[in-house]
């Protein structure tokens, strides 16, 4: 499950992201808005909508009234379960996109570090509030968890590499080693190619 949602959410923020803009357009403002707009969802949005669950306050407010036995009430108070492999690939997720853009939108390394402390904040009143208290777990994701890390600051490593031999930036100025060819006019008056 950990190695799915891990896939599938780095491929869906970082990835698709490259594959869909164009050469021309990583440093608009708008590629670099769209990177920024995804990075803030993960540290601020996404953890908000995940902690107020709007249905399950619903039900315990609202549907627990009505409910024809103690035991159904009982059901709607149990809290939401919670998966660790879940919030592992939610948290590397988040680091991989910071480290992804990091060259261009280097920023999002800041946004993606207060967006960890929100999530902690977040996290651990979840956790002691309102989420289900959950059977011994062991300690494998975590293990998985570090060695997606370790990938995550290789492919740091490598899109800077990328970004920086591509270098979408010099495009500005015609090459010292390859300069744009002169026009006729200017070899004519030059005396170029005249015998």
């Amino acid at each position: 499950l950990f190695l799915k949602l891990t896939f599938f959410r780095w491929m869906n923020t970082a990835v698709v992201i490259y594959i869909i803009t164009d050469f021309e357009d990583y440093l608009t403002v708008r590629s670099l808005r769209q990177v920024q707009a995804v990075i803030f969802g993960d540290a601020i949005t996404s953890p908000i909508i995940r902690t107020l669950n709007l249905a399950t306050l619903f039900k315990q407010h609202v549907i627990a009234r009505y409910a024809p036995c103690q035991e159904k009430v009982n059901q709607y108070f149990l809290g939401k379960p919670w998966y660790p492999a879940e919030r592992y690939a939610d948290m590397t997720k988040s680091l991989f996109l910071a480290l992804f853009y990091s060259v261009l939108f280097p920023a999002g390394l800041f946004i993606t570090c207060v967006g960890y402390a929100f999530i902690y904040v977040v996290d651990k009143y979840s956790l002691l509030k309102s989420w289900r208290t959950p059977a011994e777990i062991e300690d494998d994701v975590t293990k998985i968890a570090h060695g997606h890390m370790f990938f995550a600051i290789f492919c740091h490593a490598f899109m800077s590499m990328v970004i920086f031999s591509q270098y979408p930036f010099d495009n500005i100025c015609p090459s010292v080693l390859h300069p744009e060819p002169l026009p006729e006019e200017l070899l004519a008056a030059k005396g170029v190619g005249e015998r």
